[in-house]
């Protein structure tokens, strides 16, 4: 034990004042002369106190990760010794005991053992309570999830937000999205199935996968880049559809002057608004007297339509091109499995026969599956008309930006 002198202490009498518990210890004298020193036997000055300077020790220091064993240690000075201890943690607004021992251990600590502890020591003379200690557990990302704001079904052309949101000490510092297309592999994208990644220096967590479906939508050019249509493809289809539009002029243009018939004495021709019909004249042996205008107005009369019955038109093209798509539908929606709707093996035959120069030109054998894929929007296994719809518009936007080059291209 290291000793040294008191100030103010070179006389034969000390006086100790408000006494504490750092005055406790063992005190001798020296006295000297000018023959030399001697030095008196040690007495102990016992000063009883009350717990003091309390507080709580964690034990290992530094970082302290899921499944370290940790173990908390209530420390205090007090004489006579601490006969009691009690535990407690700060959860909230609430106080909670946790045990009545110096030492509280945790064999592997789990993230939800982290918090603030705090501890407080008895003896005869009073009681200490140590300042709040925090307890920190570091864990890698957990519970990540992701959330679609509004929904995760989405009209086409709306806003669509998601978040991943991750349980971590220390947190999170960066996100990575992925994106699983058809086949399977990890790719960044702006629709179908998805998740996220949270990672930080302890380690990564992936969020479940959710899928988002957009309603209503039309892929348009984009779908055609998607299945891989081929600008030679486009350039030949829109070159034949150029080709048939100028043939069909000069058609049509002879075709009047050929239908136009020729109005005999035989026959006189009635246009009423259901049909044309013929009515033969001369019929009898005296076929070479002229009729009389009563002959005429009776014989007509025979075939005059009601007054009151409708007007019948023909089709124009926008709505024989309606009707065409489909009857093209259902002819092959119809052939099995869930009527109005088209599984995989429908959709193929159908784009086999309808569309096989497209499909010819597609490189991947797999194109009828990321294309039944990319149309599936409600993910039921099934592509419905509206659905179907959306393939036809994307190819006839592709083709339609082309034909237009191409008719620039003629007129120059």
């Amino acid at each position: 034990m290291e000793s040294h002198s008191i100030p103010a202490s070179f006389r034969s009498q000390l006086h100790l004042r408000a006494l504490t518990y750092t005055d406790r210890g063992q005190y001798f004298c020296v006295a000297r002369n000018a023959l030399g020193t001697d030095r008196s036997m040690p007495i102990l000055l016992n000063v009883t106190y009350s717990p003091q300077n309390t507080r709580v020790v964690v034990s290992p220091p530094g970082d302290i990760r899921e499944g370290y064993h940790v173990n908390l240690s209530c420390v205090s000075q007090a004489n006579p010794p601490v006969n009691r201890y009690a535990w407690h943690r700060i959860l909230g607004d609430k106080v909670w005991a946790k045990g009545m021992l110096q030492n509280m251990s945790f064999s592997s600590v789990r993230a939800h053992s982290a918090g603030q502890y705090y501890c407080t020591t008895w003896n005869r003379l009073g009681y200490q309570t140590s300042p709040v200690a925090t307890l920190s557990v570091l864990y890698p990302p957990k519970n990540t999830s992701l959330l679609a704001r509004p929904s995760s079904v989405v009209d086409a052309g709306r806003t669509l937000t998601l978040t991943c949101s991750s349980q971590a000490n220390p947190a999170v510092d960066n996100f990575t999205w992925h994106r699983l297309p058809a086949e399977g592999v990890p790719r960044r994208g702006e629709s179908g199935q998805y998740y996220c990644e949270a990672r930080n220096r302890i380690g990564a967590h992936s969020s479940p996968v959710l899928t988002v479906r957009v309603k209503g939508r039309l892929k348009a050019i984009a779908l055609a880049s998607a299945v891989g249509v081929s600008a030679a493809l486009i350039t030949l289809t829109v070159a034949i559809m150029i080709s048939k539009n100028m043939h069909r002029v000069d058609l049509e243009t002879t075709g009047d002057v050929k239908k136009r018939p020729s109005v005999t004495d035989e026959t006189v021709f009635y246009e009423s608004a259901a049909a044309q019909q013929a009515v033969p004249l001369g019929t009898d042996k005296m076929s070479d007297i002229p009729p009389t205008v009563a002959d005429l107005t009776a014989r007509l009369s025979a075939f005059s339509p009601p007054a009151e019955q409708p007007v019948i038109t023909m089709p124009s093209q926008l709505e024989t091109a309606m009707e065409s798509l489909i009857v093209v539908f259902h002819n092959y929606a119809s052939k099995g499995g869930k009527a109005g709707t088209l599984n995989r093996k429908e959709l193929r035959e159908l784009m086999e026969n309808e569309l096989s120069s497209f499909l010819k030109s597609q490189k991947d054998p797999a194109a009828v599956d990321r294309i039944m894929h990319d149309l599936d929007a409600n993910g039921d296994g099934e592509v419905n008309f509206e659905e179907f719809v959306s393939l036809v518009v994307g190819l006839s936007i592709a083709c339609e930006q082309c034909y237009n080059c191409q008719l620039r291209t003629t007129k120059k």
